[in-house]
C-alpha cells in the first residue's frame, strides 16, 4: 500500500491542514480543537452514560472515588442516579427473558473484531463492515441501554429522543439502530470500560490499568468480564438473528491476550493511522467526552498527560501481543489507504481473513460510501513543536507501521 505523506509541521499553527480523501475534504472554520471550557457542565446532565446502567454500578464506582463530584456537575450526577433506579423494574424484566433469548439463539461465531486506538478510523470501518447482511451487530440501542433491550414499553423511543443526530467530537451520524462498540454496554453494566475513566478523570490512569488493560487482574476480575463481554456479543447475535457479529471496540487494542482468552477463534482487523494526525483528534475526543460525561473538574493539562499516556500504553501493548492472534486471523490496515481505496481495503480483509461474501456485499459498500461523500473530516492546527514531539516520544508507533 501507498505510504502517505506526513502532516506538514511548518504550517503555521492558526492554519487548518488540509485533508482530503474518499470521504471528502476537510472543512477550516471554527477548528474544533479549541481549548475547551473545563471545570464546567459541558454539556447536558443526560449524556452521561451511567443513566441507563446498573445502580449498584454507578453507586461502586462514586465510592471507589470517594463519593467526590465536583459542584458543577452535582446535576449529572443527580440524573444518572435518579433515571438507573426508575429504570430498575425494566432492567429486570429483561434479566428475566434473556436467558431464554439467548437459548433460542443457539451457538454463536467467534466475532470479527475491529481494534485501533481511538481516533484512528474505527466507526468509519466498522460503519462499512456492517453493511453487509450477514454479520450481527451490536446497536446503538443495546450498547446504551443493554438491560432494556428485552423490555418493554416505549424505551426506544425516549432513548432516540435523547440521542444527539451526531457525535460531539467528528460530526458522525448518530442513531439507536446504527452500531456502537459493546465498551458502552459494559460501562451500564460493571466496571469494565473505559469510558468510566472520563467520568472521574481524577482516577482515569488506575481505571485505565486495572479495568480496561485488565494489568496483574486477579481471576475473578477477569472471569467477570469475559462473561459480560461473551453475553454481550450472545444478545447482539440473538437480536440480529445471525451467528457471527462485527464490532469494534478500541479498548481491546490494549488486551488482544484476554480477548483471546474469550474468543479464540476471533478475527481481528487492526485500523492504523498516522501519530502525528491522530494526537490532535484524539485530543478534541477527549475534551469532548470529558465535557459529556466527567463528574469532575478537569483541566488542560490532564487532557495532555492522558493522550500521550494512554497512546503509550495501548500501542505498546498491541504490539507485544500480536503475536498471539493466530496466522490468517489478523488484518492490518491503515486508515489513509481506507480513505483513498476503501473497496479494495474491504476486499483485502475478505481475503485475509478467509471471510466468504464479499462479491454480495460490495452493493452495501459501495452505497454506503456514496451517501458519505460529501462528509467533512474535522481539520486541526498542528504546530510544530507539538508534531516534533510526537514524533520523538510515539516514535516507536511511527517506526512500526513505516510512517517516517
Amino acid at each position: 500500500m501507498t505510504r502517505p505523506a506526513p502532516p506538514d509541521p511548518s504550517s503555521p499553527p492558526d492554519a487548518p491542514v488540509s485533508r482530503g480523501g474518499g470521504l471528502g475534504a476537510a472543512h477550516s472554520s471554527s477548528p474544533p480543537d479549541a481549548p475547551a471550557s473545563f471545570g464546567v457542565l459541558g454539556a447536558p446532565a443526560t449524556t452521561t452514560p451511567l443513566a441507563a446502567g446498573r445502580l449498584d454500578v454507578w453507586l461502586g464506582l462514586l465510592r471507589a472515588n470517594g463519593g467526590r463530584v465536583d459542584g458543577p456537575f452535582a446535576l449529572r450526577a443527580l440524573f444518572a442516579t435518579a433515571s438507573s433506579a426508575a429504570l430498575a423494574p425494566l432492567r429486570l424484566v429483561h434479566r428475566l427473558r434473556l436467558g431464554g433469548v439467548l437459548a433460542r439463539g443457539g451457538a454463536v461465531d467467534d466475532p470479527i473484531l475491529i481494534v485501533g486506538h481511538y481516533r484512528s478510523g474505527t466507526t468509519h470501518l466498522q460503519n462499512l463492515l456492517t453493511r453487509d447482511p450477514q454479520w450481527a451487530l451490536v446497536t446503538t440501542a443495546q450498547a446504551l441501554a443493554p438491560e432494556l433491550s428485552l423490555a418493554p414499553g416505549p424505551w426506544k423511543r425516549a432513548l432516540a429522543a435523547l440521542l444527539p443526530a451526531t457525535r460531539a467530537m467528528d460530526e458522525m451520524v448518530m442513531g439507536i439502530d446504527l452500531p456502537e462498540e459493546p465498551d458502552h454496554a459494559l460501562a451500564a453494566l460493571s466496571r469494565f470500560s473505559f469510558y468510566h475513566g472520563f467520568a472521574f478523570p481524577s482516577t482515569f490512569t488506575r481505571h485505565y490499568r486495572e479495568y480496561v488493560a485488565l494489568e496483574d487482574a486477579p481471576a475473578g476480575r477477569i472471569a467477570a468480564w469475559s462473561r459480560l463481554y461473551r453475553e454481550q456479543l450472545r444478545l447482539a447475535c440473538a437480536l440480529s438473528e445471525r451467528p457471527r457479529a462485527v464490532i469494534k471496540n478500541p479498548a481491546d487494542t490494549a488486551r488482544l491476550g484476554h480477548v483471546l482468552g474469550v474468543f479464540p477463534e476471533a478475527a481481528f482487523v487492526h485500523v492504523v493511522r498516522d501519530p502525528r494526525t491522530m494526537f490532535f483528534s484524539i485530543r478534541n475526543f477527549y475534551r469532548k467526552t470529558l465535557e459529556e460525561f466527567s463528574m469532575q473538574r478537569w483541566s488542560e493539562d490532564d487532557v495532555e498527560a492522558l493522550v500521550w499516556g494512554v497512546y503509550e500504553h495501548m500501542m505498546r501493548a498491541y504490539l507485544r501481543e500480536r503475536g498471539m492472534v493466530p496466522p490468517g486471523s489478523l488484518c492490518e490496515v491503515r486508515f489513509e489507504t481506507l480513505e483513498e481505496r476503501p473497496m479494495e481495503v474491504l476486499e483485502e480483509i475478505y481475503r485475509v481473513l478467509g471471510l466468504s461474501g464479499f462479491a454480495d456485499a460490495a452493493p452495501h459498500f459501495e452505497r454506503y460510501l456514496d451517501e458519505k461523500r460529501d462528509y467533512r473530516k474535522n481539520a486541526y492546527r498542528m504546530d510544530p513543536e507539538t508534531v516534533a514531539r510526537i514524533e520523538d516520544r510515539w516514535g516507536f508507533a511511527l517506526d512500526a507501521w513505516g510512517y517516517r
